[in-house]
Parts: C-alpha cells; sequence; structure tokens
C-alpha cells in the first residue's frame, strides 16, 4: 500500500525525462534539441515540475543554469533510474534471455582469477556469450540487467541462491630486486625490514585480507612494521610489488600468473586464510537456467583446478565443441544446489 501511494504522487516520466536531460547539460538549448522539442517546451516542463513538486529545481547565475540542491537530489535519482532503463532495454535487446550471460566481478578477481581461465570456458561453450562487468561496487541483482556475481564475502543471504566456490588465504609477496634489497626474510619477525604496501580496502573491511590478519596468523600481532605506499585497488598493490616497492599480502586468489612467472616470490609460504570465501550469487528464479549452470558448473570445476598446486593454469586443450555445448558440462556434473555460508568472520 505504501509504494502505491507513492506511485500515484509521482511526477509524470515525461516530466522527469525532460528534467533528466536539462540537469545534464545545464541548458535549456542542449536539451531541447535532444529532446527534439521547442526550448518553450522544456522550460514550460520544468515550471510544471517545480510546481507539482513544490520547490524550485532549477536557478539562473551569471554563469547560466545551476541547480538548487533539491534539483541536485533529483537529478542524482533520476539519472540512476535512466541508466537502469537503458540498461535493462539493451540487456532485452541483445537477447540476453537467449545465449547472452551477463556476470558482475570484482574488478581484481576478474583481471587475475577469471579472465585467464576464459579461453577454456569459450572453447567449451562458444555459444554462450559471456559479458563481464568488472567493479568492486557488484551489480544489484534485483534489477535484472546482471544474471549472476561472484562476490567475495561471507555469503549467507537468504533472498539468493548463493553457492560457495572456494576459501582464500593470503601471503607476502614480493619481487626479486625488493628480497634483495630489503631482505632476507626468513621468519615472520623480518616483515618489519620492508616497507609494507597496503591495499586500504583490504585494511579497513571485515574480509581479513590484509596485514592485521596475516601477522595475527602468523603469531606477530603486534609487530611494528614499516608503512609504505597505500593503494585503493588490489591490482595497483601487486603493480607496486612487482615494481619492487615493498611487501605486499596478497590473496592466493590473485597471485598464479606472477608467481609462475617469475616476476614474484613467497619467502614466508605461510598462507593465512581470509574470513571471506568466493562465492556464485543468482537469483532463485533463475535456478534452471541452463546458461547459469553451465557457468557454475565450469567454475566450480575451476576453483577445484585452482586448489592444486600446478592445475590452476593447465594447457588449454581446444577441440571441436559439443552438439549441445550450452548445456554439455552442467548435463555431466549435478547441478549446484544452493548453500548458504555461515560466517565466519572472525576477529582480527
Amino acid at each position: 500500500m505504501v509504494a502505491a501511494r507513492r506511485r500515484t504522487r509521482l511526477p509524470s516520466l515525461d516530466a522527469l525525462r525532460v528534467f533528466e536531460a536539462t540537469a545534464r547539460h545545464l541548458s535549456f538549448t542542449k536539451a531541447a534539441a535532444e529532446l527534439n522539442v521547442t526550448q518553450s517546451a522544456i522550460s514550460h516542463r520544468i515550471r510544471c515540475l517545480e510546481q507539482a513538486l513544490g520547490q524550485r529545481l532549477l536557478r539562473r547565475s551569471a554563469s547560466g543554469l545551476e541547480l538548487t540542491q533539491a534539483g541536485a537530489i533529483l537529478a542524482r535519482g533520476v539519472g540512476r533510474g535512466v541508466d537502469e532503463i537503458w540498461s535493462a532495454v539493451e540487456t532485452v535487446d541483445s537477447g540476453s534471455s537467449g545465449k547472452t550471460l551477463t556476470l558482475s566481478v570484482q574488478a581484481a578477481f576478474a583481471r587475475h582469477w577469471l579472465t585467464p581461465r576464459l579461453p577454456r570456458f569459450a572453447a567449451r561453450f562458444p555459444s554462450i556469450e559471456l559479458t563481464v562487468c568488472a567493479d568492486d561496487q557488484l551489480a544489484d541483482l534485483t534489477f535484472g540487467n546482471v544474471d549472476a556475481r561472484i562476490e567475495f564475502s561471507v555469503g549467507g543471504d537468504r533472498r539468493l541462491d548463493t553457492v560457495c566456490l572456494m576459501p582464500d588465504s593470503i601471503v607476502p609477496v614480493c619481487s626479486h630486486a625488493a628480497l634483495k634489497k630489503f631482505g632476507p626474510l626468513r621468519a615472520p619477525e623480518d616483515v618489519a625490514k620492508f616497507p609494507l604496501l597496503l591495499d586500504r580496502a583490504a585494511e579497513q573491511d571485515a574480509s581479513g585480507s590484509g596485514w592485521q590478519t596475516w601477522l595475527a596468523g602468523a603469531g606477530v600481532p603486534d609487530l611494528q612494521c614499516r608503512t609504505g605506499m597505500r593503494f585503493n585497488d588490489a591490482s595497483l598493490v601487486l603493480g607496486a610489488a612487482v615494481a619492487g616497492l615493498g611487501l605486499a599480502v596478497m590473496r592466493t586468489s590473485l597471485l598464479g600468473n606472477d608467481l609462475r612467472a617469475g616476476r614474484l616470490v613467497s619467502p614466508l609460504p605461510q598462507p593465512v586464510p581470509t574470513h571471506h570465501a568466493y562465492h556464485f550469487v543468482s537469483m532463485p528464479e533463475r535456478r534452471d537456467d541452463p546458461k547459469l549452470r553451465a557457468f557454475l558448473a565450469w567454475l566450480m570445476e575451476e576453483a577445484k583446478l585452482s586448489a592444486t598446486a600446478d592445475g590452476s593454469l593447465a594447457p588449454i586443450e581446444v577441440g571441436e565443441p559439443a552438439a549441445n555445448d550450452t548445456v554439455s558440462l552442467a548435463d555431466v556434473l549435478p547441478v549446484a544446489k544452493p548453500r548458504y555460508a555461515a560466517s565466519r568472520a572472525r576477529a582480527s
């Protein structure tokens, strides 16, 4: 009932569309040109909207149009709504219900774990068109413009189908040059010799991916350490470690390529479990979607491989695709039933 009452008070969508264009351009002339109407029509719609809301939304200044405080609030909300509408239209128009699968993934995991493995998925399922949206702000699945997401979390949202893919752990890593410059690194206490590279998000969130978690797990929680550079992205921390700027503590899921290529070394192979794990999350009504079933089964295969010492990026064998390639893997493996991961958060 509350939602219904709110909807009856909404201004017309046409007026909101005019306001969104005007607020974006801060120009009646440009908004009129975009919407193919006259400037006076734009001005009239804005006045009607202001009267309906009882608020001034725009004001004139020496430099042109400006948003009032109320106008700025409305512009942000309407802008987000327009973006979602366009995204939904594009998703429907692209035929996502057929062969397209759209996935929301955190950027570092997409770059360092998922993307290197995608040739195997493409070879197995050439008819599934995969779209990977890499952003640390994962998509809200209820909007419907994303099919599923891979998140690093404790899981446990019972409104969604959540399958635990794999746990993770953290280890210190550095370049050969940094080890030679600041080392040796033979015991946890030797960490104090190195400038520590910090991922600000990992140090502040509850994932257990930062230095505080590793030092406590290694038995030296009160070790006085040198603080090095700070970054807001795990990939930047990895790049800084490769460049020899110091010692980083990284999730092992992100390290495979750099360790194998010799760009990084892990002198103290003492992995400490993180508090979060990787989960595949989708809407319950999508449970029987063949694309999701196939992709999830493939992901679970890859997660098992990544837990082995040398199989995480085994050579890819590309052969002829199966005739029924969109469901062949899901037919071989049982459908993964949703599990709700219990919270494993521990005090850092």
